[in-house]
C-alpha cells in the first residue's frame, strides 16, 4: 500500500516522503525536497502541499505535486498569510481551502485542472485567555460538515469554530455561524451532518458535537488524559464502522480510544502507546494504524495497539493515503 508523509525538515526531515506498506515492513520508495511540508491531502494522482518552500512570493503556499513517475511540483500558490497547517477540498473538488495558522485566516484556491492563485483570503480577529498560545487568532482546521456546503473552522487562537456557507459556484465563503469554546479547538472529525467531535490541544480534551443547519452547539466533552500533565492533543480519527473515536497525545505519546456509545457520546476505553510525539495517524482498512511520531519516525501500529514497525524519520507531522 502507498502513502505520502510530510517531514518537516528545519527538524531533519527529507520533506514529502513517498512510502509504501509491504505487510509488516515500511519502505521509503522516495523523497521530494519540500520546506516543512506540513499537511498533506491526496486526490486522486496528485498530492496537495501546505509548504514554506521558497523565500519571498511562495514562502507560504501550497503546492500541487504529481505522483505519476517520480514526484515533481507542478504548480505552486502562495496563501497570502502564513503557517499553512490543513488542506480541504470541496465536495466536488473544484476548490481548495487552506488553514493558515500564523495569520488566522483562511486561503481559497480553484483547482480545475491545475492549482490556480488564491481568490479570497478571510481573516479572524479575536484572542483568547491563554497568555501565549492565545494572542491573536490560529486557524488549524478547515473541514465541510458531510453533504453540506457548510465549512468549518477551528480556530485554536479565539476558542472558537467558525462555520463559513462555500458557494458551489464560486467557492467564495460567506460566514454563517460562531461556536464558542474553550481549550483551544484543533481539529475535529464528522461522524454524519448531525454528528461531530472535536479534540482540543490546550486543554486536552474531546467535545461531542452537534450540528444542524450549518450551526454547531456542544454536548459532552472529556479528557484525552489519564492525569493532568504536560501535553498537547493532535489529530483525531473516527473508525470507519463510527463505533470507536481516537485521538493523539504529544508529550503522554499515545493514543487515547473512546467508545462511541448508543446515544452518541463517549466512554474512554484506554490508552495506546504511539511513540514519543504522536503528531497525526491513520487508520487502514485492516485495524492496523500508522503514526506519524514527529520525534522518532513513521510507526505501524497492529489492531491493539501493538508496536509493529518503526521508519526512522526525524519530524514526520503527516499521513495521507
Amino acid at each position: 500500500m502507498e502513502f505520502f508523509v510530510g517531514t518537516l525538515t528545519r527538524e531533519g526531515g527529507k520533506g514529502l516522503l513517498r512510502c509504501n506498506l509491504e505487510e509488516e515492513r515500511i519502505v521509503e520508495l522516495e523523497a521530494l525536497s519540500l520546506t516543512d511540508p506540513s499537511y498533506l491531502i491526496k486526490v486522486d494522482r496528485r498530492v496537495f502541499s501546505t509548504s514554506s518552500d521558497i523565500e519571498g512570493k511562495f514562502s507560504s503556499c501550497v503546492n500541487e505535486i504529481s505522483t505519476d513517475g517520480q514526484m515533481k511540483v507542478i504548480a505552486r500558490s502562495a496563501v497570502g498569510g502564513n503557517i499553512p497547517c490543513f488542506l480541504c477540498p470541496s465536495p466536488d473538488y473544484r476548490f481548495l481551502y487552506c488553514a493558515n495558522y500564523g495569520t488566522g485566516s483562511i486561503s481559497v484556491f480553484p483547482v480545475e485542472g491545475r492549482l490556480r492563485e488564491c481568490i479570497q483570503l478571510v481573516e479572524h480577529s479575536g484572542s483568547g485567555p491563554h497568555p501565549t498560545r492565545q494572542q491573536g487568532p490560529h486557524v488549524h482546521q478547515v473541514l465541510f460538515i458531510p453533504g453540506t456546503q457548510y465549512l468549518c473552522a477551528c480556530d485554536l487562537g479565539t476558542d472558537c469554530i467558525e462555520v463559513y456557507e462555500a458557494s458551489v459556484q464560486t467557492g467564495m465563503l460567506a460566514h454563517h455561524s460562531t461556536l464558542h469554546l474553550h481549550g483551544g479547538p484543533r481539529h475535529l472529525v464528522f461522524a454524519d451532518d448531525t454528528l461531530g467531535y472535536v479534540c482540543h490541544e490546550l486543554s486536552n480534551e474531546v467535545t461531542v458535537l452537534r450540528a444542524e443547519d450549518g450551526r454547531l452547539s456542544a454536548c459532552q466533552t472529556l479528557s484525552t488524559l489519564p492525569e493532568k500533565m504536560s501535553n498537547t492533543a493532535s489529530a483525531i480519527r473516527l473508525a470507519p464502522d463510527q463505533k470507536r473515536l481516537y485521538v493523539s497525545n504529544r508529550g503522554h505519546g499515545s493514543i487515547a480510544i473512546y467508545d462511541v456509545l448508543a446515544d452518541n457520546k463517549l466512554h474512554l476505553a484506554g490508552f495506546w502507546a504511539a511513540g514519543i510525539f504522536p503528531r497525526d495517524f491513520v487508520l487502514l482498512k485492516d485495524g492496523r494504524i500508522l503514526v506519524a511520531d514527529q520525534r522518532a519516525g513513521i510507526r505501524l501500529l497492529g489492531k491493539d495497539g501493538a508496536k509493529i514497525a518503526l521508519c526512522e524519520h526525524l519530524g514526520a507531522v503527516c499521513i495521507c493515503c
